[in-house]
């Protein structure tokens, strides 16, 4: 006896487009779209969970910038000390819908619009230190009105220690 039935499509990205160009700038569009059906046969219910996302991004490379550190011995002119400079804004439109066939009936059931915005700076400091900082900022619009918008913020400093390289 089946009593759920489930199928789940992914296209990530279903449509993208990543630039490089002279001047050491980058630049990428993506379009993402995912579904997830869930067919209950016991209750004759339907879920349906699709989320769309727009990416829109650029980036830039400052290749040897060694102002942290102005180390010119034989050593350190091996490494290149790029810094790389990305930011990303994307859009997400999540839906969930419940659908009731005996009773022809649709209805949301959850969901959310939500913009995100992602900086990061990436500098390799030598051959065993690199070194990131980053802030992320998302802000949730929900779709049904029992839940509440919600935003939040997170920034930092990341250190990466290569033991082997």
């Amino acid at each position: 006896y089946i009593s759920t039935v489930s199928l789940t499509e992914q296209f990530s990205p279903l449509v993208g487009l990543n630039m490089t160009m002279n001047n050491s700038m980058t630049g990428k569009m993506e379009y993402r779209k995912q579904r997830n059906l869930a067919l209950n046969l016991t209750s004759t219910q339907l879920i349906d969970a699709s989320t769309e996302e727009f990416v829109l991004g650029m980036g830039y490379v400052l290749k040897d910038f060694d102002v942290i550190l102005k180390l010119k011995s034989d050593k350190q002119s091996k490494i290149k000390n790029d810094l790389k400079l990305n930011a990303d804004v994307s859009y997400k439109d999540i839906k969930s819908l419940l659908r009731k066939i005996d009773e022809n009936l649709t209805q949301a059931s959850s969901g959310n619009k939500l913009l995100t915005i992602k900086v990061m700076a990436d500098y390799v400091f030598s051959s065993k230190v690199n070194i990131q900082m980053f802030y992320d900022r998302q802000v949730s619009t929900p779709l049904i009105s029992s839940t509440f918008p919600v935003s939040s913020s997170n920034f930092g400093l990341s250190f990466k220690f290569m033991l082997s390289r």
